[in-house]
């Protein structure tokens, strides 16, 4: 009985309480008109003036408001595509971004098109006209260019290229920053001016302070003037240190013998004979007294010579043997 009792006292409490929660919100809603199921401002999904702002949940709006702990609609939050508008009465609006959003300018209006070169058909005439020795004088063209870079040691490598589309980079190369000098293998004067006069040996990019695709062409067109014969190969002269080609030198004549071979002597010095010291012999002969052999002589003074005969006269009995048995 009591645990029937207490089954039916927590039943009927729970629905006291949903029947209070519900008469909270329906008093609320009453009060606060604007939020009501017909109104635009429900409608459009807008946040409460009285509620605190909260952390956004998608499914929200499908819950009914008094499942939120007294806080009827959720704070909203800004997605993707989409900006807050503030309002008279209204804290924000969520609008999209096109309806405030004018048409923007194409990117080709925003940049003016790079001028057209006179020159480009015939870029030699450039560097005789009175504009380029107003601006270069006498000196190369990249005599003045420099760039400023982080401490004391300068790149090793000069950018990639200056001029990306219409877009033209700071402080462009020596090249790039002319638009009417263009790398040909005709213009010879131009080219003359990247290749030292001295070794023939074309200056490196850093030096001259181009770019890669600038020094790219540069070594193209240099090769190319070359093989048409516009620029000369340097080819230096290196003057012979021995002008005497005969045969008489050593390193290039007959090899002569060894001169121990024609006196007879030993090749190496340790293999001649050398008379042992009497004390020493002395020694041995005391040592071996009963196993020594007399002494038919004195010894010889060089080693015999082995007649060079002897292996051909032993074949040649060897061969006659057979035979004679036959």
């Amino acid at each position: 009985m009591k645990g029937l009792r207490s089954k039916a006292t927590s039943k009927l409490l729970k629905t006291q309480t949903l029947r209070m929660r519900v008469k909270s919100h329906s008093d609320w809603s009453s009060k606060n008109a604007i939020l009501r199921p017909n109104s635009i401002v429900t409608q459009l999904k807008l946040p409460s003036p009285y509620a605190r702002p909260s952390r956004f949940r998608p499914d929200a709006d499908a819950r009914p408001p008094f499942v939120l702990r007294s806080r009827p609609w959720p704070h909203p939050t800004l997605v993707p595509g989409t900006c807050a508008v503030s309002f008279a009465g209204f804290p924000a609006l969520r609008v999209p971004l096109q309806t405030l959003c004018t048409k923007a300018p194409p990117e080709d209006d925003s940049l003016p098109p790079i001028p057209v070169s006179p020159y480009e058909d015939e870029p030699w005439k450039y560097l005789d006209s009175e504009e380029y020795h107003n601006r270069y004088g006498s000196r190369p063209v990249w005599a003045d260019y420099r760039r400023n870079h982080k401490g004391g040691i300068p790149p090793q490598r000069t950018r990639k290229m200056c001029i990306r589309g219409n877009k033209v980079a700071g402080n462009p190369c020596p090249i790039c920053r002319d638009q009417k000098l263009h790398v040909d293998f005709r213009n010879v004067k131009l080219l003359k001016q990247f290749v030292c006069a001295h070794t023939g040996i074309i200056f490196h990019a850093p030096y001259t302070g181009v770019c890669m695709k600038q020094h790219k062409k540069l070594t193209q067109a240099i090769q190319k003037a070359r093989d048409h014969g516009l620029l000369s190969y340097h080819i230096p002269q290196v003057e012979p240190r021995d002008l005497d080609f005969s045969t008489s030198h050593g390193a290039v004549s007959a090899t002569p013998p060894a001169p121990t071979l024609v006196s007879g002597d030993p090749w190496y010095p340790w293999y001649s004979w050398k008379q042992p010291p009497e004390r020493e012999l002395s020694r041995l002969r005391r040592l071996y007294q009963g196993h020594l052999r007399e002494e038919s002589g004195p010894p010889p003074e060089s080693m015999p010579k082995v007649p060079l005969t002897a292996p051909t006269e032993a074949t040649s009995t060897e061969q006659a043997g057979p035979q004679s048995a036959l």
